[in-house]
């Protein structure tokens, strides 16, 4: 016989009261986390650089958190997505990397992906 987590219940064992105390701190949970994602006032050198391709381009961007971000460009993106890369505590390098490779810009911060961005990717990884 299975032996029972006294602190999980199925819906079918918690009242309505009960269900909507869960929801809400899932909600609350939910919440926090997507917040993680921005948080106003945080110097770019705290956040990470990172590197998302899809197809034949990739989007170099900074975030405190690299996954969420792709997360939320995923609803617009004409295909998946791939978090290629992301690089601790080197926000403040967006620029300069954008102005590396400003003869591959496709638009804003969607670049052509070549050998050079692999390359400039492993030597910021070489520096983390």
């Amino acid at each position: 016989m299975e032996k029972k987590n006294p602190y999980v219940k199925n819906a079918d064992e918690m009242s309505m009261e009960e269900m909507a105390n869960e929801i809400g701190h899932l909600s609350g949970v939910r919440a926090y986390i997507k917040s993680v994602g921005n948080i106003p006032g945080q110097p770019h050198s705290e956040k990470y650089l990172y590197f998302i391709r899809c197809h034949d381009a990739v989007k170099i961007g900074v975030s405190n958190c690299p996954w969420q971000r792709r997360n939320e460009l995923q609803t617009g993106a004409p295909g998946k997505l791939v978090l290629m890369s992301q690089v601790a505590k080197s926000g403040h390098r967006e620029n300069e990397c954008h102005k590396q490779l400003a003869h591959l810009r496709l638009y804003g911060e969607w670049f052509q992906l070549t050998e050079e961005v692999y390359d400039l990717i492993k030597e910021l990884k070489a520096e983390e």
